[in-house]
């Protein structure tokens, strides 16, 4: 849990926004008209996110979910 802190807090606040979005399910275009930016600009966040997180699998951003609630 330590470890998932951590890299949590390693990312931007707008990473962190994406990141809320994508745990609830939402498209890269939805969240790119959430967010006001293009959908490239969410692929960047999302593709950053992954490697902060260490992420390979979409299951696996699920066990940030707890940092939203």
């Amino acid at each position: 849990v330590r470890n998932n802190v951590e890299k949590y807090s390693s990312l931007t606040p707008r990473e962190k926004e994406t990141l809320k979005y994508i745990i609830k399910g939402c498209t890269n275009k939805q969240i790119s008209e959430k967010m006001h930016v293009s959908p490239h600009t969410i692929r960047t966040h999302r593709n950053r996110i992954w490697q902060k997180l260490e992420i390979k699998h979409f299951r696996d951003c699920l066990k940030y979910e707890s940092f939203f609630n």
